[in-house]
């Protein structure tokens, strides 16, 4: 697929650019249409999506002094964790992940969104989204590997809980909202009887609380 191409070949200066933020919004529409994630599983979309991620926080993250993300770079950032969500939902994709010859990528995959939610300046629609994909990978059959010493699933996650909850909120009524809703999130997703001060869950049977309804609502926003 073209489009793929391109957005691989851009230069990391194009971060953010209005370019950039075209083709993974195409590429996002796209992925919503399930006949077409096979073909965007093949082409290593999943593994040039985390890279992205990454790439864009670290270099945050590393620079001498704390900036800021642009409005190009979130808008960037949350149409291609959406595109990655999305991929990651599909039965096919999941199929994929589950055979033998896939274990070691699938344990890396694991790995590296349970290590992207831990980053300090994502932001909350990203994070939201790795979140919704962790949830995907933390289905029975997916257990064996999530909770294997090289992964650690529960605890991790559990970690990750702790920590942003005691997230400190400055006198911002949406930062206080992102914080709950987050929160929410993972309650629902991970931890159904835990975290009781913010729990929604009394309604749903089990974990599984169809993660891809919030994704569809991100994709509307």
């Amino acid at each position: 697929m073209k489009l793929i191409e391109i957005l691989k070949s851009m230069p990391t200066k194009e971060d953010g650019s209005v370019n950039q933020r075209f083709l993974i919004a195409i590429l996002q529409k796209i992925s919503i249409k399930t006949d077409s994630v096979p073909i965007l599983f093949d082409l290593k979309v999943v593994e040039w999506s985390l890279d992205f991620i990454s790439r864009v926080i670290t270099v945050k993250q590393g620079a001498k002094q704390e900036q800021q993300l642009s409005n190009g770079v979130i808008f960037a950032l949350d149409f291609d964790s959406a595109l990655l969500a999305n991929i990651l939902h599909a039965k096919t994709t999941s199929v994929s992940l589950q055979l033998p010859a896939s274990r070691e990528s699938t344990i890396a995959l694991i790995n590296k969104l349970l290590g992207l939610i831990q980053k300090k300046n994502l932001p909350t629609s990203v994070l939201m989204h790795l979140l919704i994909c962790l949830s995907y990978l933390n289905k029975d059959k997916f257990q064996e590997l999530a909770e294997s010493k090289q992964c650690m699933f529960s605890e991790r996650v559990a970690a990750f809980v702790e920590e942003y909850s005691k997230k400190v909120v400055h006198d911002n009524e949406n930062d206080e909202i992102d914080k709950r809703t987050v929160l929410d999130l993972c309650a629902h997703m991970f931890h159904p009887k835990d975290y009781s001060e913010n729990d929604l869950s009394a309604s749903l049977d089990c974990n599984d609380m169809r993660p891809d309804d919030k994704i569809r609502e991100f994709e509307n926003e």
